[in-house]
């Protein structure tokens, strides 16, 4: 089964990544033939996207694990609020990225959150029948509050 994963903040170590990687993590170690693709933006620091790998204590299920793995970064939408912590969303999927998912052809898409970049990807999802799943792991709203951006 090869899973796409769409977040907006993958190489940001909080509890949403966290929580991405275990579901990568579960993927990749309960299943041998599993592939799984997150698609993400520039946010954080980009040696963060193999943290998950380090979870995996013996080293031939890890270079496995690596091979059934990659991180796929789209242009992200920079929001001038968010600049002191370096978290981005998604803006949309250039004619580059819709190729690139194609060409990777997942099974299933698995989107956590609600910004634009997932409305193209549950279209991209819908014209190519693949399933999609969702979860959202962020109070966006109540977040404009604490970093100060008033509606």
């Amino acid at each position: 089964m090869k899973v796409l994963i769409q977040t907006a903040c993958y190489n940001c170590l909080d509890g949403v990544s966290e929580t991405i990687r275990k579901i990568e993590l579960h993927l990749l170690l309960s299943d041998p033939t599993a592939e799984v693709c997150v698609l993400t933006t520039s946010s954080g620091n980009p040696s963060n996207s193999s943290v998950v790998l380090d979870k995996i204590k013996d080293e031939a299920t890890r270079e496995d694990a690596r091979r059934r793995r990659k991180v796929m970064y789209v242009t992200p939408l920079k929001l001038p609020v968010m600049d002191m912590y370096d978290y981005c969303l998604g803006f949309r999927l250039y004619p580059k990225d819709r190729e690139a998912i194609r060409k990777w052809n997942p099974d299933v898409i698995h989107t956590t959150v609600p910004d634009l970049l997932n409305l193209d990807l549950v279209n991209v999802a819908r014209r190519n029948g693949t399933p999609v799943v969702s979860t959202f792991h962020s109070n966006y709203v109540k977040y404009m509050d604490y970093y100060e951006a008033r509606w």
